[in-house]
């Protein structure tokens, strides 16, 4: 994360092995960004990755199967993301979860499953 973008919102972290996930939200361009930290290795920080617009979301959670494969979820339009680290792709794999717009998502992973908790706005009235 450069220390001069000051629009840099919402951080959450995962832990794999020797390797810290990092996710955040430039609020400026309203991308997710993502980089890694390798504590083995002089805590090099890795490929900085950066989605396409994803909206004006607000928060994001980040988890990692134990296979490598890196899931993000963003608050305001409910979207979960697959980032592929070679070539920085996301992929949304929202589509027939059930997460719908402001269902505030969070995931977690176990093993190389994940798992994807969210509040479905429908419940309200």
């Amino acid at each position: 994360m450069d220390s001069s973008d000051t629009d840099n919102r919402y951080p959450s972290v995962w832990v794999e092995g020797n390797t810290i996930y990092v996710v955040w939200v430039d609020n400026s361009s309203d991308t997710v960004e993502v980089n890694t930290i390798n504590t083995a290795s002089s805590d090099a920080l890795g490929t900085q990755c950066t989605s396409a617009d994803v909206g004006d979301d607000e928060v994001t959670t980040i988890a990692v199967a134990d296979d490598g494969t890196v899931y993000v979820a963003t608050e305001g339009t409910s979207a979960v993301l697959k980032l592929t680290f070679s070539g920085c792709t996301f992929t949304d794999i929202t589509s027939g979860s059930g997460v719908g717009t402001l269902d505030e998502p969070t995931i977690t992973t176990i093993g190389n499953n994940l798992h994807v908790v969210f509040d479905d706005t429908n419940l309200y009235s």
